[in-house]
């Protein structure tokens, strides 16, 4: 590898570590706010549909309406629309579920399993001794 290779290299580690470091302050603050939220909703005793702005002393809270989720209700009623072709084209079935249902040996004849997603990262700040 180049020797500018491995300076780019090195700048993108030393950055990535650093703001691995700010990240990790900001988690504590981010949990904080993921206990407020659903509290002050609860506390505001909203009904779905209703959007609201709340006033503290310094900060004003705008709340929006519920997300709207759609789901199948009527899966028979579903695959007899679609017929079944169609419908074994397009459905999935959640992995966790298969796990549950199916032992490990009929799993086999069912599911692969593959490489293929995100990397696990994790930066350390070197030690004195390590930087020289």
């Amino acid at each position: 590898m180049a020797a500018s290779e491995k300076r780019i290299i090195s700048a993108l580690v030393d950055e990535l570590g650093r703001l691995d470091r700010e990240l990790v302050a900001l988690k504590k603050k981010k949990d904080r706010v993921e206990v407020i939220r659903p509290e002050l909703v609860g506390r505001l005793d909203l009904d779905p549909d209703q959007a609201v702005s709340v006033n503290g002393s310094r900060y004003i809270a705008q709340i929006g309406e519920q997300c709207w989720k759609r789901s199948v209700f009527d899966m028979p009623q579903l695959f007899a629309l679609l017929g079944q072709t169609t419908f074994l084209e397009n459905c999935s079935f959640p992995l966790e579920r298969v796990d549950y249902l199916l032992n490990p040996a009929q799993r086999q004849t069912v599911l692969e399993e593959k490489r293929i997603g995100a990397r696990s990262w994790k930066t350390f700040m070197k030690t004195i001794a390590a930087k020289a």
